[in-house]
């Protein structure tokens, strides 16, 4: 069995390895709404098209689409990150842009729910006589470990660093591109905790606050030879 293998590095304690035996991470897209209203006084709101006040809606009715519209077991996340319009107080702004992202696990989720953003953006802005356009980029798929290598590798780790830091860990919604890796051959993706011990909590990923502990450093190298050497033998077993 050919084999890949990654980690990824996680703010819990330095040793600890977390893995799950199928999907692990998310996939990520991108998505920009640009709304097209119509400017006026903001004394006068009747003469324009408020494209801010129909942004505010979009966002509120996007996040019922996960709320109400998603099995509540099938995670799915939509986050609007950047929102930019406007020029004065005084002015009713002509257009606003919408930037975010939509996190999934499950292929069909991933699909539907751009056709009900559409929906939702249509509604919103046909009611006030607005327009819009949507701009949706797919980006990285799910991170899915192979069941079967998993399961042989997990004595590997077990061995490297005891079977107390070793643990389960449910699917994150965070995203990374060794998907692509994993859709090509079996893949087998972990966290490794980085967190210095003595320190009660840790910022968290792509914080700027972010700091490793180097420790971590051999620990990581001792875990991807053990599991490249692992993989060889098992590989070696079953070519005999």
């Amino acid at each position: 069995m050919k084999a890949i293998f990654g980690l990824h590095v996680w703010p819990e304690n330095v040793g600890q390895v977390l893995f799950s035996p199928g999907p692990i991470m998310a996939s990520s897209d991108w998505f920009q709404i640009i709304i097209k209203g119509k400017s006026s006084h903001g004394a006068r709101p009747h003469e324009g098209i408020d494209s801010i006040a129909i942004a505010a809606q979009i966002i509120v009715n996007l996040q019922s689409i996960i709320s109400r519209t998603i099995d509540p077991l099938d995670s799915a996340v939509l986050t609007i990150g950047k929102i930019e319009g406007g020029t004065r107080a005084n002015i009713i702004a002509p257009n606003v842009r919408l930037e975010g992202t939509l996190r999934t696990l499950n292929p069909e989720t991933r699909k539907m729910i751009p056709e009900l953003m559409e929906k939702v953006i249509k509604g919103a802005t046909l009611s006030f006589g607005a327009d819009y356009v949507l701009n949706f980029q797919k980006g990285n798929p799910v991170v899915s470990n192979h069941p079967e290598l998993a399961k042989i590798m997990l004595p590997t780790l077990t061995k490297a660093l005891g079977k107390e830091k070793v643990k389960e860990l449910k699917p994150q919604m965070v995203a990374e591109d060794f998907a692509y890796y994993c859709q090509k051959i079996p893949g087998f993706f972990f966290f490794l905790g980085v967190k210095n011990q003595a320190e009660k909590t840790m910022p968290p990923l792509h914080n700027p606050y972010f700091n490793p502990d180097e420790r971590s450093i051999p620990l990581a190298i001792k875990v991807m030879c053990h599991l490249l050497l692992d993989s060889l033998e098992h590989q070696s077993r079953l070519d005999n």
